[in-house]
């Protein structure tokens, strides 16, 4: 009677076993998922922050050469 008892303790804690190890498989995707999103965010901020940079340096461009303009008519 005991044996029967402990077999179904053992498969019982197998059952739970292997459904905490299915959750934690899907965890681990999602995780998985939301790093590769998290990489692709970074990337694009990377390249918008590059972008951003270059616009501001023409825009300095062009307000230097606007003053270099103005200069020209001082006395």
């Amino acid at each position: 009677m005991n044996f029967i008892k402990v077999h179904s303790s053992i498969k019982d804690a197998n059952d739970d076993l292997e459904f905490a190890l299915e959750k934690a498989e899907i965890l681990s995707a999602e995780c998985d998922y939301q790093c590769k999103e998290v990489e692709d965010a970074k990337i694009n901020l990377k390249k918008a922050l590059e972008l951003s940079q270059k616009a501001e340096a023409i825009l300095r461009e062009i307000a230097s050469g606007e003053q270099e303009e103005e200069d020209k008519y001082l006395p």
